[in-house]
């Protein structure tokens, strides 16, 4: 059972604006008409019923969406683009991981069918239309379109059931499970024979049940034994613990004991859930002949009257899933759709306009985020390209900032990806 996996994502980026200028017969001068780019891609993690691990992303670690389309003339604006969608199982937990291996959890995916951005397309570069003022009525400036979201991700799936069978290896587990659903593990009389959670169905009195068989547990599984942590954290989002205790044992005190120490020492807050304990294998001669005893001492070491069962001859199954039913809440219809977020572009007056002025070593960098979305597109070579990218310089208070800091002239300054001579 794949569930865990790192993916690394890249949303789209945002089309850049055009700068463009109306003209037809008659009419050669006409004004700006440079369309807007298109959003990028955003991609999304849907959690779905029918998905059970993260088996179909073995082989993919890089995901992408598509970059929006730049805009074009005669106001015509850039195609979004397409959105990237990542089918998940239903209680999946996402976490952002940085460069040292640190984990911010962002969110955990519990609604089936429901899409979750997890990485945001990149804002759509404005074109040259958006840029006429009483002063400049041919704007030779566009936006570039902002970068999408890029990050490391950590998917960690969380098994969703209602029930969770516990107990030592070979205490019957998986044979419970499959008289009692539709599930079939594979099942042998040696320990250790199921080796990742199994997921069944049990339907009983018109309720639907979801049961996960969690691999026998041993001494120091809470520490990692045989890969105790890696089995436990499936059991966290359960409603109620069925622990299982093999009748055929010599103490069966010690051997409830044993499992729950485990459950208790695991930080998942197993041992404060409803638990029903279960004596099985009472068909077993020795166990039928020693019941009343061991029952006895089953309920010494748990504080609560065992069921009893036996889920080779399917003894006992009625009264324990009666027993269950009580202890879960009727889920309700969860199966709704997040509608996909409006996207508009920000217009640039409402962007953060802080300048920051740094130096590296001779160059002076500036930080200004509604300055650097206009360098990939003007024109240098055109001097009233240049004009009018110096005027929102200064319109922006970058001027004034670099002057503070003692620029000359000479000077390199770094604007973006551009460096320019200060003169």
């Amino acid at each position: 059972m794949l569930d865990n996996k790192h993916m690394q994502l890249r949303a789209g980026k945002g089309g850049n604006g055009a700068i463009s200028f109306h003209s037809e017969p008659y009419k050669p001068r006409g004004g700006p008409d440079g369309g807007d780019g298109g959003w990028g891609g955003t991609i999304y993690l849907v959690p779905r019923k029918g998905v059970r691990t993260l088996g179909h992303l073995l082989r993919r670690f890089n995901v992408y969406a598509d970059d929006g389309a730049n805009g074009g003339g005669k106001d015509k604006t850039g195609k979004k683009g397409k959105d990237t969608i990542v089918e998940v199982p239903l209680g999946t937990v996402v976490w952002k991981e940085n460069e040292d291996g640190e984990r911010e959890q962002l969110m955990d995916l519990m609604v089936h069918n429901r899409k979750f951005a997890v990485a945001r397309g990149g804002a759509p570069g404005y074109g040259n239309h958006r840029f006429v003022t009483s002063t400049n009525q041919e704007p030779l400036l566009a936006e570039g379109g902002d970068l999408g979201e890029s990050m490391l991700l950590f998917l960690e799936v969380k098994v969703l059931g209602d029930v969770a069978l516990v107990g030592s290896p070979n205490a019957g587990k998986s044979t419970l499970l499959s008289v009692i659903s539709r599930a079939r593990p594979k099942i042998a009389a040696y320990p250790f024979t199921t080796l990742e959670p199994v997921l069944g169905m049990v339907y009983h009195r018109g309720r639907e049940l979801v049961v996960v068989d969690v691999p026998g547990l041993i001494e120091g599984a809470s520490e990692g034994k045989g890969l105790g942590l890696e089995f436990l954290r499936h059991t966290e989002r359960v409603q109620v613990l069925v622990h299982l205790v093999d009748g055929s044992v010599e103490n069966v005190g010690e051997e409830y004991l044993r499992v729950a120490k485990e459950l208790e020492l695991y930080p998942g807050g197993l041992d404060a859930k409803p638990r029903i304990v279960v004596l099985n294998k009472i068909d077993i001669p020795d166990v039928r002949n020693q019941l009343a005893g061991k029952m006895a001492e089953l309920e010494q070491a748990s504080g609560q009257v065992p069921s009893v069962l036996s889920g080779v001859a399917g003894e006992g199954l009625e009264a324990l899933l009666d027993r269950l039913l009580p202890l879960i809440p009727e889920a309700e219809d969860t199966d709704d759709e997040e509608p996909e977020p409006k996207q508009e572009a920000m217009a640039s007056s409402s962007r953060p306009r802080r300048v920051r002025i740094e130096r590296d070593g001779e160059i002076f960098v500036v930080s200004c985020a509604p300055l650097e979305r206009f360098v990939p597109m003007v024109r240098f070579n055109d001097w009233r390209a240049r004009m009018q990218f110096h005027a929102e310089m200064e319109r922006f208070g970058v001027i004034t900032a670099l002057e503070k800091a003692g620029v000359e002239a000479g000077d390199t300054v770094r604007i973006a990806s551009r460096e320019l001579v200060w003169d």
